[in-house]
């Protein structure tokens, strides 16, 4: 997801913000996705003028102590990329950007699409993150936990997400 993830995801660690009990579904018509979120999700966006150009849309939430985020990227038609190469950059672009220590990473499948596993640690959180490819469309589900395990939360989060193609 490029830059654009880590640095949004090390923003929302700083926020405040009042949180709801009940956790509310979240529908992104563009982004074609419904998933679970403790709060109201901030938006972020990214376009690249670079090639290959993409743009990135992050959507981001926090309940009271862990992170939750989905986010995607929209390449220019003329790129072509490798599958498993996209999947394995998510996840090395992303440990290199908070600084973290990969601890796990796996090939699985996701809701039927192809995609990749992984679990990093850093000094504040500990993250698993899943990230697949619908079509040309990469997307990435990340969760993050503040006691340094992952999140209670994490599986609630992960079932609740589902492609509305």
């Amino acid at each position: 997801m490029r830059k654009l993830f880590f640095l949004a995801i090390l923003s929302l660690c700083f926020i405040q913000a009042s949180y709801s009990q009940e956790w509310i579904k979240f529908t992104s018509v563009e982004g074609q996705f419904s998933v679970l979120f403790p709060s109201e999700p901030r938006t972020q966006s990214d376009t690249s003028t670079t090639y290959p150009t993409y743009i990135t849309k992050l959507f981001l939430s926090k309940d009271k102590a862990d992170l939750f985020a989905v986010g995607w990227v929209d390449y220019e038609s003329s790129y072509i990329f490798d599958d498993q190469k996209e999947l394995e950059a998510n996840r090395d672009n992303f440990l290199k950007g908070i600084n973290g220590t990969l601890v796990l990473t796996k090939n699985i499948e996701f809701k039927g699409y192809k995609g990749l596993e992984f679990s990093a640690k850093t000094d504040s959180y500990f993250w698993t993150s899943k990230v697949f490819i619908v079509g040309r469309r990469p997307y990435q589900l990340l969760t993050g936990g503040s006691k340094g395990t992952a999140s209670e939360n994490e599986n609630k989060f992960f079932d609740s997400f589902s492609i509305s193609k």
